[in-house]
């Protein structure tokens, strides 16, 4: 019974550490350089904000919370005009959604890096 148990245990943990080994293991690419042109840009922003208009049920929360929406949607579009690279449009969009929407109701743009691991 207790040959049994610790062979369990052995098998177990040689299954974490395989699991381990293979997770620190695996190979991530670095500096990658995401083209996207201006127009893209101002269509995807448009594209996100029609999405949540007619999906986005928080947006009265955050008027009661003192957010203007509206004033956001504006600014931020500006601020994707004057956007020169994938990343400062990636900021901008981060800032807009997890800052000035204040994450309400689960709202938030992942870092890409997260899913090139």
């Amino acid at each position: 019974m207790i040959r049994k148990r610790i062979k369990t245990y052995l098998f177990v943990l040689f299954i974490l550490v395989m699991a381990f080994v293979t997770a620190c293991n695996s190979k991530v690419e670095e500096n990658i350089e995401y083209e996207i042109s201006k127009e893209d840009m101002l269509a995807e922003y448009d594209v996100v904000w029609n999405i949540l208009e007619e999906n986005y049920p928080y947006f009265e929360m955050l008027r009661k919370r003192g957010v203007s929406v509206n004033s956001t949607k504006k600014v931020f579009r500006t601020f994707v005009e004057k956007a020169e690279s994938f990343d400062e449009y990636y900021y901008i969009m981060a800032q807009m959604l997890n800052n000035e929407l204040k994450l309400e109701g689960h709202l938030c743009l992942i870092d890409y890096n997260i899913f090139l691991k």
